[in-house]
């Protein structure tokens, strides 16, 4: 901020003629053309553009297939989709929604040379949907559009970035911090589902946020169905609906119940109900569908490789990179770690105050609880915490609806970001 000089401190209409002949400053002015969303969404679709095609051009030499990770442990070289190369060992999640995307109606164990690791892959049909509508059916357009829809998926999350942003009286750019988590480059490199989930969800937040409860459901529904962590947030809506139920009705006027069962079932909290229960009924029903159709229910097939004792998963992790130090693979879990719990952190200082909705606040504590419950395979992956994805999103929703500085928090993460997005460029 310009110093004041002594002579604007003696007369404050000459210092205010002056500001208004000269004109805001050039910052100034850049700062005002700037605060859009579209160009928030803008700037997040050429950084996810440029990692992406840093990616294809160095670390897979302008080989689109790469970026699935087909392992042979569940893919079969020679059987898998021509351009799709197979490397040896376990590969990566992405070649299962692969598979999927080639034909999601297709619940066989084995198809098209790849073979499901657990049923819970089922469950997780959104993203690979979206592929294969944006496909047109083309099996050799999906490996682009996986890719796409993630681009798409960051774009989408500028955007809402943005107009959280906005409402917080923040400039749009602001909510890029949405965007920039460095997990969802991983995802971006290896066709996983975490990116447009966390579009479902944030869009479903913003949605509740401008109460459109319907609009809300579909999002959140679109959430559940790309990825379960999704069902945190949606039963926090679901407590937050019920308290809000419960509220209304103990300070409902006596002479509302003459007006009977249509004031009860038809006011605005029951109307609002369907931005939990829609998500709610459409998850359970393709977990009920796949079922019938494989035998088993997706989200029991997983077992004990996600969810373990508190903080196990977190100390083996912790232990296992300790140990491997400098390598770069436990320096970059360490410096994302450090990214993730400074967000965090700064969200629990914002968490209990009254302007951020209560569902919000609950999602938020139940996604804490969840992550020092993580098992010990996730912690120990190489893959930027992106299973923690809701909890930074929720973190930073929280702190763009706040008071709090985030000039520092944003440097960090942009830091990591441009950190990994190099990494990721340069090895698969």
């Amino acid at each position: 901020m310009p110093e004041i000089s002594e002579a604007a401190h003696r007369s404050p209409a000459r210092a205010a003629a002056r500001a208004t002949a000269t004109g805001p400053s050039r910052w100034a002015r850049l700062a005002q053309a700037t605060d859009r969303p579209w160009i928030a969404s803008a700037v997040a679709a050429l950084a996810a553009l440029a990692a992406a095609g840093g990616r294809l051009a160095d670390a897979a030499h302008g080989s689109i297939g790469v970026f699935v990770v087909a392992g042979s442990t569940y893919a079969r070289a020679g059987a898998v989709p021509a351009g799709i190369p197979v490397v040896t060992g376990n590969g990566y999640d992405g070649q299962f929604y692969f598979r999927m995307a080639l034909d999601p109606f297709d619940v066989a164990r084995t198809a098209f040379g790849i073979t499901f690791d657990s049923a819970e892959r089922l469950s997780r049909i959104g993203y690979p949907f979206l592929a294969w509508v944006a496909s047109g059916g083309v099996r050799g357009a999906v490996p682009w559009t996986l890719v796409a829809l993630n681009v798409a998926g960051l774009a989408v999350l500028g955007l809402l970035g943005a107009l959280l942003a906005r409402a917080g009286g923040r400039h749009a750019l602001a909510g890029l911090l949405v965007a920039a988590y460095p997990g969802f480059l991983w995802t971006l490199a290896r066709d996983t589902t975490e990116i447009v989930a966390g579009a479902f969800l944030v869009g479903g937040l913003v949605a509740l946020r401008r109460g459109r409860p319907v609009t809300a459901g579909l999002l959140l529904a679109g959430s559940a169905l790309t990825r379960e962590t999704a069902l945190a947030t949606i039963g926090a809506v679901g407590v937050a609906w019920l308290a809000g139920l419960v509220a209304s009705r103990a300070d409902r006027p006596a002479t509302a119940g003459r007006l009977g069962a249509w004031s009860r079932w038809l006011g605005p909290t029951q109307v609002r109900a369907v931005s939990w229960a829609l998500p709610a009924v459409a998850f359970v029903a393709d977990q009920a569908v796949m079922a019938v159709r494989t035998g088993k229910v997706p989200l029991r097939s997983s077992g004990s490789k996600n969810i373990g004792p508190p903080f196990d998963g977190f100390v083996h992790g912790l232990v296992h990179y300790a140990t491997t130090l400098p390598s770069t693979a436990s320096l970059l879990w360490f410096g994302e770690l450090t990214v993730l719990a400074v967000v965090v952190a700064l969200a629990a200082t914002v968490a209990r105050r009254a302007e951020a909705p209560l569902h919000e606040r609950v999602a938020w504590a139940v996604l804490i609880v969840m992550a020092v419950c993580l098992a010990p395979g996730i912690w120990l992956g190489d893959v930027g915490f992106r299973s923690l994805d809701p909890l930074y999103l929720l973190s930073v929703v929280l702190l763009l609806g706040s008071p709090r500085r985030l000039g520092a928090p944003a440097t960090l993460v942009a830091a990591a970001w441009v950190v990994v997005a190099v990494e990721l460029c340069l090895f698969v």
